[in-house]
C-alpha cells in the first residue's frame, strides 16, 4: 500500500499502526488520568534502508508532527539536562531550560494534535544523554518537561557495530522497549518512493492525512476488554512458572543480551499489549508471538505460547455457542481462569453479535463451577455492568444474575478486584 508518496509493506504498516495507536498505559495529565498512546521501541537496521523516511511518512500519514532528536548530532542541553545559572550572588539558582521545540507538542490540544519524538540514530548517544533518554522512552519526560500523552516516543538506529559512536545501550534502557529490526525495502517500494519523489506530472495526488483521533477511538473502544483477557492468560502462566526465571531475569551486564529484550514486570506489561492489540490492529499469531519476543526475548516468549498451546481450551465463542466442548478440571484452573476470562472479554467487545444468549450461557457455565474465586472476576464485570445486564432478556437471564451476585456476595467477594 502507498501512505503519503511511500509504499509499506502490509506487514510493516499494521506493525507501525500498532505501535502508534495501541495504548501504553494510564498517567495523570491535567488533573485527570488519560490514555497514554502508541509503545515505545526501537527499530534497527542497516543504514540506507528507509527507516527515517518511512517513518516521517508514516506520522504525515495520520497528520501528526514530528520532532527528529539524533543524539549524535546535538549537545546534552537538547535533552534538556544542562544546567543554566540563573539569578546573582546568593539568588544564584541552577535551572533547566525546556529542551528546544517542546513548545510544539505542549501547545497541542487533547484530542487534536498528536505527534512523535523520533530519537534517529539511537547507539550514536553519548553516556551523559543516555539518563536522559531512558526517561524520554519510558516516562516520556523530556529534561524538566512532561510531553502530552498522545505524543509517542520511538528510536531507530543501525546496527551497533556500524553506528557513528558505536555504543551500547544500558541494561535498564533496553528494558524499556520493544527491539525491532527493520525490514529492507523492497525494489518495488524504493521505486515507488522514487517516482512520487520527483513526479512532475500532477498525476500522483498525495492523500489527505487520516482521522487519528477517530483510529484511537476505535482502539480504546475495544481495548478494555482484549487487555483483561491478555493480562488473565500471562498472569496463569506466571503464577505456573513461579519457580522459574521468567517474571524477571536480568541478564549479565557483558552480555549480548544486556542490550536487547529481557523479561522484567514492565516487558510483561509490553508482551500483554501485543497480545491484546494483535486482533484490533490485524496482526497474525506470527506478529504477535515475534513483538512478544521482541519485548522479552525468544526464550521466555516460545515459553509463554508454548504454555497457551499446551492449555487446550477451545475459542470462547464456539465454546459458547455449544460447538465446542469444554471440561473443567479442578486440578488445572489456569485452563478455565483463562477461558472464562476470555469469553467475557469476548462478549465486552461492541462488534460480538448475539450477546443476551452468550451472556446467559457464560453465566450458566460459571455457575455449573461451583467455584466462587474462579468466577469472581469474569461475574462482577458482567453482572454489575448496566450494558450486559440491559443486554439479558427473560427471566432465565435474570435468575442467572442473581445467583451470581448472591454467590459473590455470601463470599464477601462481590467488589474483590482481581488478584
Amino acid at each position: 500500500m502507498v501512505a503519503m508518496g511511500i509504499e509499506f509493506d502490509k506487514g510493516l504498516f499494521a506493525l507501525m499502526n500498532f505501535m502508534y495507536f495501541c495504548p501504553y498505559d494510564r498517567r495523570p495529565w491535567d488533573g485527570e488520568e488519560v490514555d497514554c498512546m502508541g509503545q515505545p521501541v526501537l527499530f534497527t537496521g542497516p543504514p540506507g534502508t528507509a527507516k527515517t523516511a518511512k517513518i516521517g511518512q508514516f506520522i504525515a500519514y495520520w497528520g501528526g508532527a514530528m520532532h527528529s532528536l539524533p543524539p549524535g548530532e546535538v549537545g546534552e542541553g537538547a535533552f534538556g539536562v544542562t544546567g543554566v545559572p540563573e539569578g546573582k550572588g546568593a539568588n544564584m539558582r541552577l535551572v533547566f531550560p525546556p529542551p528546544q521545540d517542546v513548545d510544539k507538542f505542549s501547545a497541542m490540544e487533547v484530542g487534536g494534535g498528536r505527534g512523535l519524538v523520533f530519537i534517529d540514530e539511537f547507539r550514536d548517544a553519548s553516556r551523559i544523554q543516555l539518563p536522559a533518554i531512558q526517561a524520554l522512552v519510558h516516562a516520556r519526560r523530556w529534561g524538566g518537561y512532561q510531553l502530552p500523552p498522545w505524543v509517542r516516543v520511538w528510536g531507530s538506529s543501525n546496527d551497533q557495530n556500524v553506528s557513528g559512536n558505536g555504543r551500547k545501550i544500558t541494561i535498564p534502557l533496553a528494558n524499556r522497549m520493544y527491539h525491532v529490526p527493520w525490514p529492507i525495502p523492497t525494489a518495488a517500494e524504493r521505486a515507488e518512493h522514487r517516482r512520487v519523489m520527483w513526479s512532475r506530472t500532477g498525476k500522483v495526488k498525495l492523500p489527505e492525512p487520516h482521522d487519528a483521533e477517530a483510529e484511537e477511538k476505535r482502539v480504546l473502544a475495544l481495548w478494555p476488554a482484549k487487555i483483561d483477557a491478555a493480562v488473565a492468560s500471562v498472569e496463569m502462566f506466571l503464577q505456573r512458572f513461579k519457580t522459574e526465571k521468567v517474571l524477571h531475569n536480568m541478564p549479565e551486564w557483558k552480555s549480548d543480551a544486556a542490550v536487547g529484550p529481557w523479561p522484567s514486570h514492565r516487558t510483561w506489561d509490553l508482551v500483554e499489549n501485543a497480545i491484546a492489540g494483535g486482533p484490533i490492529f490485524g496482526l497474525s499469531q506470527d506478529q504477535v508471538q515475534t513483538l512478544a519476543s521482541q519485548a522479552i526475548g525468544s526464550k521466555e516468549a516460545g515459553k509463554y505460547f508454548t504454555f497457551l498451546r499446551n492449555l487446550d481450551i477451545p475459542d470462547a465463542l464456539p465454546w459458547l455457542d455449544g460447538q465446542a466442548a469444554f471440561k473443567h478440571d479442578p486440578a488445572k484452573l489456569d485452563r478455565t481462569y483463562v477461558l472464562l476470562h476470555q469469553a467475557a472479554a469476548v462478549l465486552q467487545d461492541p462488534d460480538t453479535a448475539d450477546k443476551p444468549r452468550r451472556i446467559e450461557a457464560l453465566f450458566g457455565h460459571m455457575k455449573e463451577l461451583k467455584n466462587t474465586e474462579l468466577v469472581t472476576y469474569p461475574a462482577t464485570r458482567l453482572s454489575s455492568n448496566p450494558l450486559t445486564v440491559g443486554l439479558c432478556s427473560g427471566p432465565n437471564a435474570l435468575a442467572l444474575l442473581t445467583s451470581i451476585r448472591m454467590t459473590l456476595e455470601r463470599a464477601g467477594l462481590n467488589h474483590m478486584e482481581r488478584r
